[in-house]
């Protein structure tokens, strides 16, 4: 039931995924810098829910075809920064 109502979602209008997906990308890479940043700190300054953007953060980790943004573990903290 709900793939054939995705499936119609889908149909009348397609570049709505695509682009919600490329706009979250966007927001999620904004918010990295040189300087660490926390994951807490992604979720407050874009308002995403927090597993959206811990699931796109590892996407983004594995896409890269050379590693430009860096996950550093400090104690209980992961944050993420763009590499030098």
């Amino acid at each position: 039931m709900h793939t054939l109502l995705f499936d119609v979602f889908i149909q009348e209008k397609p570049n709505l995924f695509v682009r919600d997906v490329a706009e979250i990308f966007d927001k999620i890479l904004d918010c990295i810098s040189d300087k660490p940043v926390s994951v807490h700190k992604i979720v407050c300054l874009t308002s995403l829910h927090v597993r959206t953007v811990k699931k796109y953060l590892a996407l983004i980790e594995k896409l890269q075809s050379t590693p430009k943004i860096k996950r550093e573990i400090k104690d209980s903290r992961v944050l993420f920064r763009r590499d030098r």
